[in-house]
């Protein structure tokens, strides 16, 4: 990411683009297995954007415990104003790099974040994120899969728009799938939305032997 731009530039406009592409279809895949994750987990956001879905998580769970790292200080900004009471949360700015202090998450969400890295940098990323993580913990996942010719063409025109407003460096889908298989996840339930274009994934470590 080119940190001359970034997405403070798009972060007034994001969540509008997501809806003129997607339509409800995004948030709809972020809101779907916030249910499964306990009620008093220490949880752990890398790319949460604006926080859309931020209040219907917290709903009930007045025990769970949140630290939101973003790397967009005016995402960081839209999404303590629309939180309804951001006591649980710890916002913090940056990226992955920042969470190596931080340890025993019994859970861990990115969305739409593994897709901002290339294939042998993502690697790194997950096994720096599993770090992080109790040995049991579950990862919600919200990202982009490619499995039609259409997809293909989506992903360019994505790649090539955030390339230019944002500075994104990553310009092509890396296999995430593949990349939390080999750091030892499985996934143990799943959704599709948009033309399968979206995927929502729930997975944990496979249990040591």
């Amino acid at each position: 990411m080119d940190k001359e731009k970034g997405f403070d530039f798009i972060a007034p406009y994001y969540d509008l683009l997501v809806r003129l592409a997607f339509g409800k279809e995004m948030i709809q895949a972020q809101m779907t297995f916030l249910s499964k994750i306990g009620s008093s987990s220490k949880v752990l956001v890398l790319g949460g954007g604006t926080g859309l879905w931020l209040n219907k998580f917290l709903l009930g769970r007045h025990d769970c415990k949140i630290t939101y790292v973003e790397s967009s200080q005016k995402m960081i900004a839209m999404a303590r104003r629309g939180v309804v009471d951001d006591k649980q949360i710890e916002f913090r700015y940056g990226t992955e790099d920042l969470i190596i202090e931080i340890k025993e998450f019994d859970a861990i969400m990115t969305f739409c974040y593994l897709d901002l890295f290339p294939e042998g940098k993502l690697d790194e990323v997950v096994e720096k994120i599993t770090e992080s993580l109790k040995p049991d913990a579950t990862w919600l996942v919200v990202d982009f899969v490619s499995v039609k010719r259409w997809h293909k063409w989506m992903l360019l025109l994505m790649y090539r728009f955030f390339g230019i407003v944002a500075g994104l460096r990553n310009q092509t889908l890396a296999d995430w799938e593949n990349s939390l298989r080999k750091a030892g996840f499985q996934e143990f339930d799943s959704r599709f939305f948009y033309g399968n274009f979206i995927k929502t994934a729930l997975l944990k470590r496979k249990a040591e032997s």
